[in-house]
């Protein structure tokens, strides 16, 4: 509070501070291993995906291992963040459905920070609208499991896409879902 009245005086000179989170928050997570990895390459690529089941715009946000950052004070590797180019405006990479999907377990779906990527795109992918683009359509895609044989991975996905948007999910491609 004191470093905004400081240096924001016209906002918050007669701000004073009334909670803070109880907790810290986690930022990365054990990911389970999907029918498909979202890689690196894909969010390079802003890669879209025939079973994509929502769009993601936030960029890679990591911070270094601690072994990352021993080399970087050590003076053997340097934190180059901006290897993880940000996405311009408009520029989105898709989220395929196969990354909710763990492989080898037919009744279970995942959404959030735990799906099938990579640490770097793990960054990108565990912010809130985005894990909530995942839960929705983990949601959707388990009702369509439960109303089959109950595997996951025989979702429709092309159904499952359509639906998406019925409900005002944005999918450029949603009439193409189906791999």
């Amino acid at each position: 509070r004191d470093a905004l009245a400081e240096f924001h005086p016209r906002a918050f000179a007669n701000s004073h501070l009334v909670a803070t989170a109880a907790a810290l928050g986690v930022r990365e997570s054990r990911r389970i291993i999907g029918d498909y990895v979202l890689t690196v390459d894909d969010y390079y690529a802003r890669r879209g995906f025939p079973d994509e089941v929502c769009r993601n715009a936030y960029c890679i946000d990591i911070h270094p291992s601690k072994a990352e950052h021993a080399d970087e004070l050590d003076g053997r590797t340097r934190n180059d963040t901006a290897r993880y180019a940000p996405l311009k405006p408009g520029e989105t990479h898709g989220i395929p459905y196969r990354c909710l999907t763990p492989r080898g377990i037919r009744n279970l779906l995942v959404a959030g920070r735990c799906i099938s990527c990579e640490r770097p795109v793990q960054g990108a992918v565990r912010i809130m609208p985005i894990c909530l683009a995942m839960g929705e359509a983990a949601g959707l895609a388990a009702a369509l499991a439960v109303r089959g044989d109950g595997d996951v991975h025989a979702v429709d996905t092309r159904r499952l896409c359509r639906r998406l948007v019925e409900e005002g999910g944005f999918l450029p491609d949603a009439d193409t879902g189906g791999v």
